[in-house]
C-alpha cells in the first residue's frame, strides 16, 4: 500500500513538472525533483535505472553531495545507500 501511495504521488508530482513545462507561471524543477525521489523510494527497478543513467552519474551525483538538503533527504529516506549499493555492484560487473 505504501509502494502504491508512493508511486502515486510520484506520477502526479511528474505530471505537476509537466504541466509546468507548458505553464510558465508553475515552478517545473521542484516537481520533477520530488516525482524522481517518489518514484526511486516506490521502484527498485526506477532506482537502478536513475543510478546507471549517465546523467546521473556525471550530473546529479556531485550535485546532491554537494547539496546540503538534498544529501540529507536522500539520507533520511535510505536512497544514498541504496545508490552506493547499485554503484558498487556495477563496478564489480565491469
Amino acid at each position: 500500500m505504501k509502494k502504491a501511495m508512493l508511486m502515486i504521488a510520484g506520477i502526479l508530482c511528474m505530471i505537476a513538472g509537466l504541466i509546468g513545462l507548458l505553464l510558465p507561471v508553475i515552478p517545473q524543477i521542484p516537481f520533477f525533483v520530488c516525482g524522481a525521489v517518489l518514484l526511486m523510494l516506490a521502484s527498485r527497478r526506477f532506482c537502478s535505472w536513475v543510478a546507471s543513467s549517465s546523467f546521473y552519474q556525471k550530473h546529479a551525483k556531485k550535485y546532491i553531495s554537494g547539496n546540503r538538503i538534498l544529501s540529507r533527504i536522500f539520507e533520511k529516506t535510505g536512497l544514498e545507500a541504496e545508490l552506493e549499493m547499485i554503484e558498487k555492484q556495477k563496478e564489480k560487473d565491469t
